[in-house]
């Protein structure tokens, strides 16, 4: 490949007609580029307009539900981070704080050492492979807990697009395109990561010991209603449709988690 010329873009070669070029963005660079001033102020530049975009992200997020995918699906996305980015970022808040919340995988004590979920099968399994490792039911829990935490961080994402599956069954008149959909379960899920891990803390600051329906009940009227206005705002849907699909996807979710759940842990427990 020969060398640009010149009065070309030095990264694709196209003509260049001013300081930038039209076809990639490449700055042309010159000697006050690396002067001090020039360095400290585009660093300066970077950092706030991450900060900048980080918080009109966050805020399109928890405040305007729809908006972030509807920008992203109309192309206006140079303002916000991408879908990918932002679930990346609350997946980490999520396990960051909560990672021992047993949402998206069975803990040993429920899964096999005699919790409602379970059964004389489940336990034999167990109890086999603690054996075959040399290790006591109890030393094997541990294992088993470790290594399907790691799982489920692994694996959650996974939810998203089978959600999305539904969410194209009822919405591929507004959005024919499967993409489109995989925007809006990715928006919706991290929204709701971040919701798991401020009510967790709400009730733990609570004087009280309550039951899990007091985590479950506001978490899925909190769903309901943010995915209804998603729906409204991005699907541009009445808001009495909105929450009738809303009614039923919020249920469709919550089977996805408990999937997601006992698939998880089932899988963990005969790889180990």
């Amino acid at each position: 490949m020969s060398a640009p010329q010149e009065n070309s873009c030095i990264s694709c070669a196209a003509p260049l007609q001013g300081k930038y070029c039209h076809s990639c963005g490449e700055k042309v660079v010159d000697a006050s580029d690396f002067s001090l001033f020039a360095l400290l102020g585009r660093a300066f530049s970077s950092i706030t307009n991450l900060d900048a975009k980080f918080y009109k992200t966050v805020r399109s997020l928890l405040f305007k539900p729809g908006e972030l995918s509807l920008a992203f699906i109309e192309g206006r996305r140079k303002a916000f981070m991408s879908p990918f980015q932002i679930f990346l970022l609350s997946s980490v808040f999520f396990f960051f704080f909560i990672a021992n919340t047993d949402i998206f995988y069975a803990p040993a004590k429920w899964f096999f050492l005699g919790g409602n979920n379970t059964t004389a099968e489940l336990k034999v399994v167990a109890e086999e492979t603690a054996a075959e490792r040399n290790l006591s039911l109890e030393e094997f829990s541990v294992l088993y807990d470790q290594t399907v935490i790691a799982n489920s961080k692994l694996t959650i994402l996974l939810i998203a697009p089978f959600f999305a599956l539904f969410l194209y069954a009822f919405g591929r008149r507004q959005m024919p395109e499967l993409g489109k959909h995989v925007v809006v379960a990715v928006h919706i899920f991290a929204f709701l990561l971040i919701i798991f891990v401020l009510h967790s803390k709400f009730m733990r600051w609570l004087p009280y010991n309550f039951n899990r329906w007091w985590f479950i009940i506001p978490i899925q009227s909190v769903f309901w209603v943010y995915t209804a206005a998603t729906l409204k705002t991005a699907w541009q849907r009445g808001w009495v449709n909105a929450f009738l699909l809303s009614t039923v996807l919020t249920f469709i979710f919550g089977f996805l988690i408990g999937l997601h759940r006992y698939f998880i842990s089932f899988y963990t427990l005969h790889s180990l």
